[in-house]
């Protein structure tokens, strides 16, 4: 008769007994003498989508500058913060009364479409601190543009020095 020197399953798997689980489980680490640091704020990538020929010109000035996306949009935003809203909502001679748009900043859409642009639309990914995507979202609250590709395009335009789609 031979005996059966593989172990069972059940013990290969199964919870070790107690006095091995205690004597295995590491020892408690010892209190910190220093503090950690602080984690840095956690960045959202936050979608805007732009005009293709706009994208491509921001994009260029990004490689030549050696700019992230996000650095390149906060500082047109930052640049132009009166600007934009002034771009947003432009007034009349006589239409309206001082600071009152002539237009509403949301125009319906057409058959529930939305409007084509000449030659596309880009995507483009910005990476946001809660501190800077709270601070952009107030400017659009405040500003009353549609959305946040809508105000970024208006600050990448008047960065860029490009009036004519305004």
């Amino acid at each position: 008769m031979t005996t059966n020197t593989r172990q069972r399953l059940d013990t290969i798997f199964g919870k070790p007994p107690r006095d091995q689980a205690d004597a295995a489980a590491p020892a408690p680490a010892p209190a910190a003498a220093a503090p950690a640091a602080p984690a840095a704020p956690a960045v959202r990538p936050v979608t805007i989508y732009l005009p293709r020929a706009l994208g491509e010109r921001a994009r260029n000035v990004c490689r030549q500058r050696e700019l992230t996306w996000t650095e390149f949009t906060i500082e047109a935003v930052n640049a132009h913060a009166t600007a934009i809203a002034a771009a947003l909502h432009p007034t009349a001679g006589g239409g309206g009364a001082a600071g009152v748009p002539v237009l509403p900043a949301r125009q319906p859409r057409v058959g529930g479409r939305r409007t084509r642009v000449p030659g596309g639309r880009m995507e483009i990914q910005l990476r946001l601190d809660p501190a800077q995507l709270t601070g952009l979202d107030r400017q659009i609250a405040l500003t009353g543009a549609m959305n946040r590709s809508h105000y970024v395009t208006t600050a990448l335009q008047l960065h860029l020095g490009d009036t004519t789609a305004l």
